[in-house]
């Protein structure tokens, strides 16, 4: 993929390879090679412009599940390497609340849901990315209300 890293293969490969990277192998710093320094990212939450704020909602939320693992279910996309990728990447998440989160103080339990990851993806940066959780579970499996 011309403007790639040539460690992926296709954009699949990418987007689950940085997915793990990050997240699996807690490589925080991974953020800074594959998100564009002026990114936008939309969540339920509003709308945030910037790298530092993805290494930062990155690290809080890892903060508060540390054992966090995300699990591929789909990578659908389209584009190409000239124009650029649209992604969507839907993720089945396991974690348990161990530490500080935005919900609350440490319940140590256990809990699952979906995220989805919808993304722009050009010359090795994610440009601009979408991302929805589904919170209500995780909030409800932790106890909180």
């Amino acid at each position: 993929m011309k403007g790639f890293d040539p460690a992926y293969r296709d954009i699949v490969d990418y987007i689950v390879g940085i997915t793990h990277r990050i997240w699996e192998e807690g490589d925080m710093g991974h953020i800074y090679e594959t998100y564009a320094p002026t990114c936008a990212v939309h969540t339920g939450y509003g709308l945030a412009y910037g790298v530092e704020n993805v290494v930062g909602g990155s690290v809080a939320f890892l903060a508060g599940f540390p054992d966090r693992r995300l699990y591929a279910e789909d990578v659908i996309w389209t584009g190409d390497d000239e124009t650029g990728f649209h992604t969507s990447h839907l993720i089945f998440n396991t974690a348990t609340n161990t530490g500080y989160s935005p919900w609350g103080p440490p319940t140590g339990k256990r809990a699952t849901f979906l995220a989805i990851a919808n993304c722009f993806v050009r010359e090795n940066r994610i440009v601009e990315e979408w991302l929805v959780r589904d919170t209500a579970a995780l909030v409800r499996q932790l106890g909180f209300k």
